[in-house]
Parts: C-alpha cells; structure tokens; sequence
C-alpha cells in the first residue's frame, strides 16, 4: 500500500508539473507531429481510388467504381439548385 500511494503520488506531481510547463495546445501540436511522423511511411500503401486499389479484386473494383458513381449522382442532385418552371 505504501509503494502504490508512493507510485499515485509522484505520478499526480509529474502530471502537474507537466501542465504548468505544457499547455494543451502544445500537446496537441507534439500529438500531430507524432502522428504524422509515423504514419507519414504508410502513405504509399493508400491508393487513390479503386481502380489503383492493388488489394481489391476485379470484381470488387467494380463495385466500389460502381458506388462511387451512384454517390456522386446522389451529390450533385442534392446540390443541385431547384428550377421553378
């Protein structure tokens, strides 16, 4: 019991020494560096669309062009503006 109210308690000072020398907006930005840095090597392994997509067979690329298309329909009649005639 002694040890882990030793352990909770340094752990308590080494968080609010850390908040008076960091501010959140710090930790994000190192969070964001971090993040970018490591999945920056991964990019290559994301295609562009289905069709450059190396893992999808065939027949699943054309579904996934197939869906794409039915979406983009679906978006520009939404954004379409409305004609009164």
């Amino acid at each position: 019991m002694i040890i882990t109210g030793a352990l909770t308690l340094l752990t308590a000072l080494a968080f609010w020494y850390a908040s008076l020398i960091l501010s959140w907006r710090d930790t994000l930005e190192d969070e964001r560096r971090r993040l970018t840095g490591e999945l920056y090597p991964f990019r290559f392994l994301f295609p562009d669309s289905p069709t450059s997509a190396w893992f999808l067979t065939p027949a699943e690329r054309a579904i996934a062009v197939r869906r794409l298309k039915v979406r983009d329909y679906q978006l520009q009649t939404l954004i379409r503006p409305h004609t009164v005639t």
